[in-house]
């Protein structure tokens, strides 16, 4: 994947992004669906007898029978840290954490980080429309549930869940989203599962609002969804 710089300019100009950043509850951290993989490590695979190659090499050369070739490199993180990442669909993504899900989580359910939220701002280009001028329906629910995987990826991982995934998604649009524009993204746990049906086992499932606003109380859409655990690959 190519290198790309935040445009987070963008964001300076705004009052209420600058209060964002400055404000000591949160912390900017690193946008998990920004970050390409790493390139793959080199695969070591042993030449067939019969290939015109391997009968080049001296058969006691043994270490030679072993010809290094790359893997296919991952696609993770593909959709925002590439496709999404130009100067008219999403110019910078800044993340945010509060500064309390950072510290180690308690037992008690009554702590600060038993409930967290994630806050994210988004400089949108002009390159995401469906009506002329006005945002796809499509990329707005993006929004919401990136900002919500952010949320169980940054924080509730971290805090010793396992990888989840999206399991359903609702978004309500409240009204139109014009571009180019900065929006703030919020996602916030309303209920965890803290084991499986049986009582035992690994935490099951997440319950997360979000929304997308305008930073100064307005809303474009809102939406609820549902995390649960889940396997890394899926193919069809």
């Amino acid at each position: 994947m190519a290198t790309h710089e935040e445009s987070l300019a963008d964001f300076s100009s705004l009052p209420w992004c600058r209060a964002l950043f400055a404000d000591p509850s949160w912390m900017s951290v690193p946008t998990l669906a920004r970050i390409p993989p790493p390139p793959p490590p080199p695969r070591r695979r042993r030449c067939s007898s019969s290939s015109s190659f391997s009968s080049s090499i001296d058969d006691n050369d043994t270490d030679n029978k072993n010809i290094e070739t790359n893997t296919e490199a991952s696609t993770e993180n593909s959709l925002f840290a590439e496709t999404l990442w130009t100067d008219r669909t999403i110019r910078a993504c800044q993340t945010f954490h509060q500064t309390s899900t950072l510290l180690p989580s308690s037992s008690s359910t009554s702590s600060p980080a038993a409930a967290p939220e994630v806050r994210m701002l988004l400089s949108l280009g002009d390159g995401l429309h469906g009506i002329h001028g006005i945002s796809s329906g499509g990329f707005i629910a993006l929004a919401v549930d990136e900002v919500m995987a952010q949320l169980v990826a940054g924080v509730l991982v971290e805090r010793g869940r396992e990888f989840m995934r999206t399991a359903f998604l609702k978004v309500d649009y409240k009204r139109p989203l014009g571009t180019p524009v900065v929006v703030l993204c919020r996602a916030w746990v309303v209920e965890e599962e803290k084991r499986g049906k049986s009582g035992k086992g690994k935490k099951g499932k997440v319950w997360v609002k979000g929304a997308v606003e305008d930073g100064r109380g307005g809303v474009y859409a809102c939406g609820e969804g549902l995390f649960v655990r889940g396997k890394e690959e899926a193919r069809l």
